[in-house]
């Protein structure tokens, strides 16, 4: 009941914020300059970071788009006004976060601006003088005006989590899927067939308009120099570590020891201690960890025993091609 009540009152705030800009009683923050939106209704994590790294890859090869600027929230972290993503700062994870500083590690070539508001950081980033803007996690954030909504469905989540927070874990409820222009269901290849063909419907039901905008991928993740068939170690602080784990485990590897951490985690140097003493006496596994993970572990003897497992997603190419083509129909 308690839960109920409360799931009724955040879905009022949200629908009330939505109606709002909706009804353009809200102004939007309108830029010069074509912007992309990877996001999801759900907390937790879906994909986003390697959909980013997917999108970018696929759009750099078009001669339209030679500066990319990705912009993301600077979440528990100590920035308080928009600011270049800078590697080269010591204290780069605990003042620009650890999504940000990751996206800037593994797309080099783009620029990467952090910031505690998506729309003041985007405004910022056009000093970089952009192509095209890439917000992460931006569906919810509606101050910032884009020419398209990628929204991302994780398929290995539980169907008690299509409602809204509390009691499900979505920040809006599946009917605000029609301001999305597509849907991409992410780790389809860990669930089976017909749980793909419900989640369908269940977008449908809320959006019909994105019959043709459904797209599938696959998480593929590989701990390059363990072989498949290894036995793991394995340590994280994701948004699903579950899936994590289940895509390991779809491509062969044996997780004999699952360490969880909340998300976003800053390990100490006692929690890195306790792992790396737990691993010790663990002969014949081996030590992995996510390269979101790794991004905040500085100095510590962990380090030269660690494995990182890289994750990518898979869309056919076919359907990559449409998704690309649609996106760049829209700017």
């Amino acid at each position: 009941m308690i839960l109920k009540s409360a799931q009724y009152l955040y879905g009022f705030g949200s629908g009330l914020k939505n109606k709002l800009y909706d009804r353009n009683y809200i102004k939007k923050i309108k830029l010069d300059v074509s912007v992309i939106s990877v996001g999801n209704l759900s907390v937790g994590g879906t994909g986003k970071t390697p959909c980013v790294e997917m999108l970018v890859s696929e759009i750099s090869k078009l001669d339209r788009f030679k500066k990319i600027v990705i912009v993301s929230r600077s979440y528990k972290a100590g920035l308080r006004k928009p600011s270049k993503v800078d590697l080269k700062n010591p204290e780069a994870v605990s003042l620009f976060g650890d999504e940000p500083c990751l996206l800037q590690t593994i797309l080099p070539h783009c620029s990467v601006w952090s910031g505690p508001s998506k729309s003041q950081t985007a405004l910022a980033a056009m000093a970089d003088r952009p192509d095209l803007i890439i917000v992460d996690d931006g569906f919810s954030h509606r101050k910032l005006a884009r020419n398209f909504d990628l929204v991302l469905i994780d398929a290995t989540a539980p169907f008690n989590y299509f409602q809204q927070l509390p009691v499900g874990r979505l920040r809006e409820p599946l009917s605000q899927l029609a301001r999305a222009q597509a849907v991409l269901i992410t780790r389809t290849n860990l669930v089976d067939v017909s749980k793909i063909e419900k989640i369908k419907q269940l977008i449908l039901k809320s959006a019909p308009k994105l019959i043709d905008s459904i797209y599938q991928s696959e998480s593929l993740t590989v701990v390059p120099g363990v072989n498949p068939g290894s036995e793991l170690f394995v340590f994280c602080g994701l948004g699903n570590p579950k899936s994590f784990k289940a895509s390991l485990e779809a491509l062969g590897y044996k997780v004999t020891v699952f360490k969880e951490f909340p998300d976003h985690y800053q390990y100490s140097n006692s929690d890195l201690d306790m792992i790396l003493a737990e691993f010790d006496v663990r002969p014949g596994l081996k030590l992995v960890t996510t390269e979101k993970d790794l991004i905040k572990i500085k100095g510590h003897a962990l380090l030269d025993s660690v494995c990182v497992a890289k994750n990518k997603i898979e869309i056919t190419q076919n359907k990559k091609g449409d998704l690309i083509e649609k996106i760049c129909k829209s700017f």
